[in-house]
């Protein structure tokens, strides 16, 4: 489960809050590089608009279709470094509905966390 901010450089400036559960799958490949597929679900938490919430747009959720692409890095026994980006097409476009530019999305991400791997291998 993610947050993320979208914000929209626009007059009047426009910022979204979204909680993001996602669930993925990645296969690792040698050195560390992974691929992978996912689907997630985007939902509005919050929006701040200069107009003090009038107009503020009603709060749904969407699903997601992700490609991930990344690498990680061991930093020491379970300790890893994780890079990775993402590639998202929307699948049911309901928060959006009314523009239909929001149809993908990009990001990347940073983490550092405890992990195991299901199979044991050089990296």
């Amino acid at each position: 489960v993610e947050y993320s901010r979208l914000y929209f450089d626009s007059k009047p400036d426009i910022i979204h809050s979204f909680l993001t559960p996602r669930v993925s799958a990645k296969l690792a490949a040698a050195g560390g590089l992974y691929i992978g597929a996912g689907l997630s679900g985007k939902y509005l938490i919050s929006v701040v608009m200069p107009s003090g919430g009038k107009d503020e747009p009603d709060k749904k959720i969407d699903l997601w279709a992700d490609g991930i692409l990344g690498y990680y890095l061991p930093i020491a026994e379970a300790v890893f470094l994780d890079l990775e980006g993402r590639f998202g097409y929307n699948l049911t476009r309901q928060q959006f509905a009314d523009n239909n530019d929001v149809k993908y999305n990009y990001d990347i991400a940073v983490y550092l966390g405890i992990g195991y791997r299901a199979a044991m291998s050089d990296y």
